[in-house]
């Protein structure tokens, strides 16, 4: 799964979902050169999709669809938790 990440004071970077924890609080990317990783808690992952700061681009296949579920379910998470913090 490709997700584009908006950066502040630069063009919109494209990285590879590589791997997501077992428990899903930690998320592996690399760059589509794959020179370079790096990893974002699923907090931080899901509050970037929340602020519209990233979005998937490409999520074809079954592993693609099956990604895309699981990063809806760590932004509905977050999304969740976040609003307890709130209350």
């Amino acid at each position: 799964m490709w997700i584009e990440v908006a950066q502040p004071d630069a063009a919109p970077r494209k990285v590879k979902l590589a791997w997501i924890s077992p428990l899903r609080t930690l998320f592996i990317f690399s760059t589509d050169s794959r020179q370079e990783a790096f990893s974002m808690s699923g907090l931080a992952l899901a509050e970037l999709f929340r602020a519209g700061q990233a979005q998937t681009i490409e999520s074809a296949g079954l592993v693609g669809r099956a990604l895309s579920r699981v990063m809806a379910a760590v932004n509905d998470a977050g999304a969740a938790q976040a609003e307890g913090a709130a209350a």
